[in-house]
C-alpha cells in the first residue's frame, strides 16, 4: 500500500477529515514511520528477505546493497549460472589482482565484493535480509510490509494518534487491534518461516509497548 493510501486509511480509522491540521501529512508521515520502524523491529519477518538483481560493469569489483543486514546468498545469472562461494577478506586477496568471471565474495558493511575482477559484464543477483524498512517519503512509496497486515501498521499509527491528542480510552482500543493484528502476523510469519526454513527457530518477540 502506497503512503498517501496509509494516510488516508489512518484518517478514516481514527475518524479525522485530510482538513485536520492535527495530522496533516507531514505529521502523519512521521507516525507512519515511527510505527514502521517499531513493526520491524519485532520479529525477524519473512517479508523482509530481498532478492535484488544487479548488473555490475567489467572491471568493478564493489556492488553496494539496500542491505543491512545478513546476506544469504550471491549468485551470477548472466553470462554463467553460478553460485559464488564466500571467503573472508582476508583470504580474498590472492583473487584480487586476477579477472573473470566471478567465483567468490566477500562483504564488508553494505558492499559486495566480487573476486576476480569481472572481464565483461555480469548479472548478480543477492539475496539478504534488511532490519529496517526503508523510510517512507513520497506519496508512492511503499513498505516491505504486505497489504494483508497493513493493519498491524495502521492500528499502530492509530495509537500513537491517541497518544497524541490525550486520549487514553482510544488508545487502549486500538492497543487491542494492534494486539490481535500483531498475533495473526506472528502466525503467517511463523507458517512461512517452517515452509522456507524448518529448522529456523526465530520467534516474535513479546510486545508490550
Amino acid at each position: 500500500m502506497e503512503l498517501s493510501d496509509i494516510r488516508e486509511q489512518c484518517r478514516v480509522e481514527f475518524g479525522v477529515p485530510s482538513t485536520d491540521t492535527t495530522f496533516d501529512d507531514t505529521t502523519l508521515d512521521k507516525l507512519v514511520n515511527s510505527a514502521l520502524r517499531s513493526v520491524t523491529s519485532l520479529s525477524s519477518w519473512p517479508w523482509m528477505n530481498v532478492t535484488e538483481s544487479v548488473t555490475v560493469l567489467a572491471d568493478t569489483t564493489e556492488v553496494v546493497t539496500a542491505g543491512d543486514g545478513r546476506v544469504h546468498y550471491v549468485g551470477i545469472t548472466s553470462p554463467a549460472q553460478r553460485i559464488l562461494r564466500r571467503v573472508s577478506p582476508s583470504n580474498s586477496w590472492k583473487y584480487r589482482e586476477s579477472t573473470g568471471i566471478p567465483a567468490l565474495y566477500f562483504g564488508v558493511g553494505r558492499a559486495i565484493h566480487l573476486a576476480p575482477t569481472p572481464s565483461e559484464d555480469v548479472e548478480i543477483e543477492i539475496n539478504y535480509d534488511r532490519s529496517v524498512e526503508s523510510e517512507l517519503v513520497a506519496d508512492v512509496d511503499e513498505p516491505l510490509l504486505p497489504d494483508r497486515h497493513i493493519g498491524l501498521l495502521i492500528n499502530h499509527v492509530c495509537v500513537l494518534m491517541a497518544r497524541r491528542v490525550g486520549e487514553p480510552e482510544r488508545e487502549r482500543v486500538y492497543y487491542s487491534a494492534r494486539q490481535q493484528a500483531y498475533a495473526s502476523a506472528i502466525d503467517d510469519s511463523d507458517r512461512l518461516l517452517e515452509s522456507y526454513q524448518p529448522n529456523d527457530s526465530r520467534r516474535g518477540r513479546v510486545w508490550n509497548g
